[in-house]
């Protein structure tokens, strides 16, 4: 018996091990990130948001540290969590926002409202802290109200907060995919090479946050409607890492979309839904014929394709059009996006050096514009329906 006991003791020993130190590695990692974007969002305030969502993910998961090493502030921290929770995702969506605006961020009055969950469960966190420690004590340790209404209510509103923070996650998750769709239509109109603008990494943070989503929402069905626990406490910490090592290995060297090259007030028409975007343009289908052939010739004979760096205002001040003229024009008369209208031109480029085999794909890639292969691969199995080399041995036999 005493043998078994010790083996249980052990299991439960090492299970605590293994959580705190999963805990304590996010911690650490957290600390880093802190420090650099503290720096960092002194010169560009699209950090701002990205700093806060780290401290957000410490206090959520500091428990088993405060557990261990400050077991007086354990309620506090508990308490806590509530409004760090509230904070995690609308903090995400200003650094989506931050990253994805086409003029510098910065926090505005219309910011604020996306702070209101944050708010509220912060002023409940402190109404539940000033309650006095034995009320505290009984409350947390052993899980007793002792028939209070007014704590019944207190713990009422904490109780509906923790499961709007469900619907608030969700809302979020779904605000943040549309505007990433919408920010990769519009660099399209804008550049030729959107290698280090697509942030297609935080669709992999999304589809984190949508599993985590789903197995705390079925978490707390179950164990406070069922009283079963569905998920350990390694498993959470585990995912909390994985998150916070996701966002900072992407997040931190990731530069807002139009950094350097912010939108000037004639790109305004471009950034608005892709059925009104030119509903107040003078262009009439005869100028735009006009403007189609300047575009046609100026690839011909400057061949500006060749450039990585090329824009949509080059283009247009190379031809002495207005950007707005010269994205309807692609758009409405060649049926191009400014992205695929410059790609199709450097395919057409590059076929002639695949079927002669005497460059690697990767020089190719670099001769004809492209920055890297695997955009090269990319772009030119989506106009030719084939690989590179595919084409190539089509061309052979």
């Amino acid at each position: 018996m005493e043998t078994a006991q010790c083996l249980v003791n052990k299991e439960d020993v090492l299970t605590e091990l293994t959580n705190l130190s999963l805990v304590a590695a996010t911690i650490g990692q957290i600390g880093l990130c802190l420090t650099l974007l503290l720096r960092r969002s002194s010169v560009t305030r699209a950090w701002i948001p990205l700093f806060v969502f780290f401290l957000a993910c410490a206090v959520i998961i500091a428990d088993p540290v405060i557990k261990n090493f400050m077991p007086s502030m354990r309620i506090q921290a508990v308490v806590f969590t509530l409004p760090a929770s509230l904070i995690l995702t609308p903090a995400l969506w200003l650094y989506v926002e931050a990253l994805t605006s086409e003029i510098p961020w910065k926090f505005r009055q219309e910011h604020t409202w996306h702070l209101i969950p944050f708010m509220l469960g912060f002023f409940l966190a402190g109404i539940v802290i000033a309650l006095p420690q034995p009320t505290l004590d009984r409350i947390f340790i052993e899980e007793d109200l002792g028939g209070s209404r007014y704590l019944g209510i207190l713990f009422t509103a904490v109780f509906l907060l923790i499961f709007g923070l469900i619907a608030q996650s969700g809302i979020y998750i779904v605000k943040i995919y549309r505007r990433l769709t919408r920010y990769r239509h519009r660099i399209k109109a804008l550049f030729a090479n959107i290698e280090n603008r697509e942030l297609f990494w935080i669709n992999a943070v999304l589809i984190l946050l949508i599993t985590i989503w789903g197995l705390i929402s079925t978490a707390l069905i179950a164990e406070n409607i069922f009283g079963k626990t569905l998920m350990s406490r390694q498993v959470g910490s585990l995912m909390g890492l994985i998150l916070v090592w996701t966002v900072a290995l992407w997040g931190l060297r990731q530069v807002p979309g139009f950094e350097g090259r912010y939108l000037e007030s004639e790109f305004t028409d471009l950034i608005k839904p892709q059925g009104s975007k030119y509903r107040r343009s003078a262009l009439d289908k005869e100028q735009a014929q006009r403007i189609a052939k300047k575009i046609n010739l100026v690839m011909q004979s400057e061949r500006l394709y060749l450039d990585p760096n090329l824009s949509l205002s080059r283009l247009a001040s190379q031809i002495r059009t207005s950007t707005n003229h010269v994205s309807q024009t692609l758009n409405e008369t060649l049926g191009m996006s400014f992205f695929d209208y410059i790609n199709h031109w450097r395919i057409e480029e590059s076929k002639q050096k695949i079927i002669q085999g005497n460059e690697s794909i990767l020089a190719i890639a670099l001769s004809v514009g492209f920055n890297t292969s695997s955009s090269f691969y990319k772009a030119f199995k989506k106009e030719t329906g084939k690989t590179p080399r595919g084409f190539r041995a089509s061309k052979q036999q």
